[in-house]
């Protein structure tokens, strides 16, 4: 009979301490890591509704991960200057050799969730060997792209509704970029109220399940709730205008991994057509695949769940 896994673990990553969750219904499964959206959401509280939407753990041993700055790794002894996707990516890095080196294998499977898929790629752009496969969902591409067309759809919805408190708020921000907190937070509250990040859901509906996610939690305590309220400040702050500058069209040229990039076709955080020209310039030397989830804004994995699991297993077989 196989063995379950469960054990949260504190490991020391890029120099601090940082908290990772494993869990699956059978150890002997491959490995997947999975890296959060961002900046500044944490993830380990997520683990119960990615499983009950996704059930991950029936086909692999999933490795959930509060990235630097975020959730139950936030501490403000944290320095403010490590706080740029450079070091993430090397943590990724970092945490996969740990991983293969506790698991005794050679290679491991991972999937980004938007600022996570930068960060996958970038990871499995500079060291291919460590990934068997590398799954990708909503990815950032091209950061002032990627404002101006979220910034576009949000003014144009909030004027064809009529709805004056979004138009009021939104000039005040004005247009792009919007790398201060509160501006990102007014931009990212009306696309996710106009559908562009889960068709299904409010920014009010997803804020109270995140809560909700995290106050029932059993990997968190309040001082974790806290850390994660300071988390998303601190990460915000410092990461947003670190990433003003990001354009994978020049940082990642070519992939010696597999790679699939799931891609809402209503995604208004990551554009479905910057996603795409971004698929179709990449020289994929170990193969690529794009697929189109039709009834999905930036999160497919929960609008489509089941199509979602579909595309991750058949990836295992690489």
């Amino acid at each position: 009979m196989t063995d379950k896994i469960n054990s949260l673990r504190k490991i020391k990553i890029g120099g601090i301490d940082q908290w990772i969750l494993i869990r699956g219904n059978d150890s002997s499964k491959p490995l997947l890591l999975l890296v959060q959206a961002g900046p500044g959401f944490p993830l380990i509280h997520e683990t119960d509704y990615f499983e009950k939407k996704l059930h991950l753990e029936n086909h692999f041993v999933c490795v959930y991960w509060d990235q630097r700055g975020c959730g139950k790794s936030y501490s403000k002894n944290i320095s403010p200057d490590s706080l740029t996707l450079e070091q993430m990516v090397t943590d990724t890095n970092e945490l996969t050799a740990y991983l293969k080196q506790q698991f005794n294998v050679g290679k491991i499977f991972i999937v980004g969730f938007s600022l996570g898929g930068t960060i996958a790629a970038l990871s499995a752009f500079q060291i291919p060997e460590n990934y068997r496969s590398v799954f990708v969902v909503g990815i950032d591409v091209k950061m002032d792209a990627a404002e101006q067309f979220a910034y576009s759809f949000a003014i144009e919805e909030a004027r064809k509704r009529n709805n004056r408190k979004a138009i009021k708020e939104l000039l005040q921000i004005g247009s792009p970029p919007h790398m201060e907190e509160k501006k990102f937070l007014t931009r990212v509250k009306w696309i996710t109220n106009f559908g562009g990040v889960n068709r299904n859901e409010s920014y009010n509906s997803i804020l109270m399940s995140t809560i909700k996610n995290m106050l029932f939690s059993t990997s968190y305590n309040l001082r974790d709730v806290l850390r994660t309220i300071q988390g998303m400040t601190f990460s915000q702050k410092y990461l947003l205008p670190r990433l003003a500058e990001l354009d994978l069209f020049k940082e990642i040229t070519q992939l010696q991994v597999p790679v699939y990039f799931l891609q809402g076709i209503h995604d208004f955080a990551s554009p479905y057509q910057t996603v795409y020209s971004f698929y179709e310039k990449l020289d994929a030397r170990k193969g690529k695949r794009f697929i189109t989830f039709n009834n999905s804004a930036h999160m497919p994995h929960y609008e489509e769940s089941e199509k979602f699991l579909k595309v991750l297993i058949e990836g295992m077989s690489i």
